[in-house]
């Protein structure tokens, strides 16, 4: 369960309110006091994204660790930045590219 404690903490330490995250995830302003109330509830993926606008990791929000900070290299997730950017790439490919990336993809893992 996430700690909202934790996390309105470590936003005000990154100068981030509720109303800047909700807007980054694309949810109304009171999504996160709506969670913290136990009225809604904070997705893995929402949770991985607030994360990383906060510099940290989603098991430092969950109570998991005492570790604040992110690792370096890595993005919401657990990708490294180099993942991260192929995936997005791929994602981004009109259907058409896709089946020829993955195939491409394949190959230079094959070499």
């Amino acid at each position: 369960m996430v700690d909202f404690a934790r996390l309105k903490s470590r936003a005000k330490e990154k100068g981030r309110t509720y109303k800047y995250l909700c807007d980054q995830l694309g949810r109304e302003k009171n999504y996160l006091s709506n969670c913290a109330g136990g009225a809604d509830r904070l997705s893995p993926e929402n949770l991985a994204i607030v994360a990383d606008l906060l510099d940290t990791t989603p098991a430092y929000l969950l109570g998991e660790t005492d570790e604040k900070e992110k690792p370096t290299g890595t993005v919401a997730g657990g990708l490294d930045k180099a993942d991260a950017e192929i995936l997005d790439i791929i994602h981004h490919l009109p259907p058409e590219k896709y089946s020829a990336a993955i195939a491409m993809l394949r190959g230079l893992a094959n070499t």
